[in-house]
């Protein structure tokens, strides 16, 4: 699926889950980030990690797990995740690698505290700090701009302009582009009797008419002669 990260969660709340491309260990061997999705299996480029330290599972994955589904667990250890921290998978296994308590309090310390107190994360739509961007209908950080706005986009409900009613309908029962008659003739079917008729009757007044306006003219040059 694609690289991209889902996350609903309540503000100011420190279970927040991050959506990270590397298996954050909390300093723990058996915290081990594998090189594919635990979800869709494809090769995870970016990934989320969140306090749990779970990393495992891709942006695009996590994005129809935490927004489509409104599930906001973890995939692996199925712990609370309010709000999760999308980075790239190397990123992630140099967090948890690095020791400092592991990936996820390696990453969650860098990212933007809220200026209104509480001690919360800044949950604002948009760009936040100087390296992140937060999706707050995903509840999701995201350290590059491009995963951020793929993953806007994906979140974005169709318009209501790109589906009509013709495709809730069996294909057989759609309309299409062109019209009955339009559609009657691109088929070259010949016409029908009625409509062959209707030219007919129609020249035959006219041909009528013609006559009774002759015939009345050259009754009108006698009287005038006379």
């Amino acid at each position: 699926m694609a690289q991209l990260d889902g996350n609903s969660a309540a503000a100011g709340d420190h279970s927040h889950v991050v959506i990270d491309i590397g298996a954050a260990g909390d300093g723990d061997s058996r915290r081990r980030s594998s090189s594919s999705c635990a979800v869709c299996t494809e090769p995870l480029e970016w990934a989320a990690i969140g306090p749990c330290g779970h990393g495992d599972v891709c942006a695009g994955c996590s994005l129809r797990i935490r927004v489509f589904q409104n599930n906001r667990r973890c995939c692996i250890c199925r712990a609370p995740c309010r709000v999760v921290v999308v980075t790239k998978h190397v990123d992630a296994i140099a967090a948890a690698a690095g020791g400092g308590g592991g990936g996820w309090r390696a990453v969650s310390s860098r990212l933007p505290r809220s200026q209104t107190g509480g001690g919360g994360y800044s949950q604002v739509e948009g760009r936040v700090g100087e390296h992140w961007w937060y999706h707050a209908g995903m509840r999701a950080f995201f350290d590059d701009e491009r995963q951020y706005a793929a993953a806007t986009a994906a979140a974005r409900p169709p318009s209501c302009g790109k589906a009509s009613d013709d495709d809730h309908r069996p294909p057989q029962a759609r309309s299409t582009s062109v019209g009955n008659e339009q559609h009657r003739i691109s088929r070259r079917d010949p016409p029908d009797e009625h409509e062959q008729h209707v030219p007919q009757f129609v020249e035959a007044v006219l041909i009528g008419l013609l006559v009774v306006a002759a015939v009345g003219l050259v009754v009108l040059i006698i009287c005038v002669r006379l």
